[in-house]
């Protein structure tokens, strides 16, 4: 009986931890923000290697449930438009919400090879 108790506890304590883990990892990703705007670099997104990247019309975004949060993309942005979302800007945190929304909307479209900036 109290094997049965003691190993019912470790499972219901591996559980917590992996829920844990688990909101973490969907928490943590890139966001692009404002100096992408009307750029476009693409020099990020040949790096990616979960390919996360979505082009809209005048600049990128990370999709953030595909973000692995490796950092690849942040040295290779040429304008310094990528940040962990927990180091964004005060002024640039709508870019937060702005990469969820084009990036997950039914008009995003992955990129994945390097093209001509729009700047």
């Amino acid at each position: 009986m109290l094997l049965a108790l003691l190993l019912l506890a470790l499972s219901l304590l591996a559980l917590s931890c992996l829920t844990v883990i688990r909101i973490r990892e969907e928490e943590m990703t890139h966001v692009v923000c404002e100096p992408c705007f009307a750029c476009k670099y693409t020099d990020c997104v040949t790096v990616c290697p979960v390919e996360c990247f979505y082009e809209g019309e005048k600049m990128l975004y990370i999709h953030p449930d595909e973000c692995i949060d490796c950092e690849a993309c942040v040295p290779e942005c040429p304008v310094e438009a990528i940040f962990h979302e927990d180091n964004v800007p005060e002024e640039w945190l709508p870019f937060v919400e702005l990469n969820v929304e084009l990036s997950t909307g039914s008009e995003a479209g992955v990129v994945t090879e390097k093209k001509d900036p729009l700047c």
